[in-house]
């Protein structure tokens, strides 16, 4: 039987980010958008821990890249910060009010994302599926990021439910792999009306 609803942040209550935030810090720093674009995941791993700031993060960034005479300018990396942080802010509304809606149907509803300290310093209190949460299980908090199994099964505990009474929904395929191999149900992001196509499908076999 299932008893709770998982949600990933990024990309699935929120809105897929465009790209404008790559391509303003492209012209703030003359380095081509497809640098900030990456995913980083050399120094984004620590940033969504909690270890680094986002400010640590760009100035990493850009050391790697050698530009070091950047990295150096505080003013730039406080603005590059800035611009990561508001390219996730914007909220698909109709991902909040389904998963509002699956809450008020009798569904204990989770939230496990890999998320750093300063979105949440701005965004917990005034995102909805955050406030509404049963548990909400954020990366930087627990230390420990997707697709790490540990972070799962703090998820789990904290909605106090087992891995097969759990749907997770997540844009990535490999934290959805890592879902299943522990049992949850997990379904891959790909838009709110494949969701609910895959939803209906799985309460039938369930």
């Amino acid at each position: 039987m299932i008893k709770a609803v998982i949600f990933d942040y990024g990309n699935v209550i929120s809105l897929p980010q465009d790209g404008s935030d790559a391509r303003a810090m492209s012209a703030l720093t003359g380095i081509p958008a497809d640098f900030f674009a990456a995913p980083h995941q050399e120094f984004r791993a620590d940033f969504d821990r909690g270890i680094i700031d986002g400010i640590t993060l760009y100035r990493c960034l850009l050391e790697s890249r050698g530009r070091h005479d950047l990295a150096g300018d505080p003013a730039l990396l406080t603005r590059l910060a800035e611009l990561e942080g508001a390219s996730w802010d914007t909220l698909n509304q109709d991902v909040v009010a389904w998963a509002l809606e699956l809450r008020r149907g009798g569904l204990k509803l989770g939230v496990l994302s890999n998320m750093p300290h300063e979105f949440l310093a701005r965004h917990e209190r005034d995102i909805p599926v955050f406030t509404a949460a049963d548990y909400a299980c954020f990366s930087c908090r627990v230390g420990l990021i997707k697709p790490e199994p540990e972070i799962y099964w703090n998820c789990l505990a904290g909605l106090a439910v087992a891995p097969e009474e759990a749907v997770f929904f997540d844009d990535l395929p490999e934290n959805i792999a890592e879902a299943q191999e522990l049992g949850i149900h997990g379904i891959l992001w790909a838009g709110l009306d494949a969701a609910k196509l895959a939803w209906k499908k799985l309460l039938k076999k369930t």
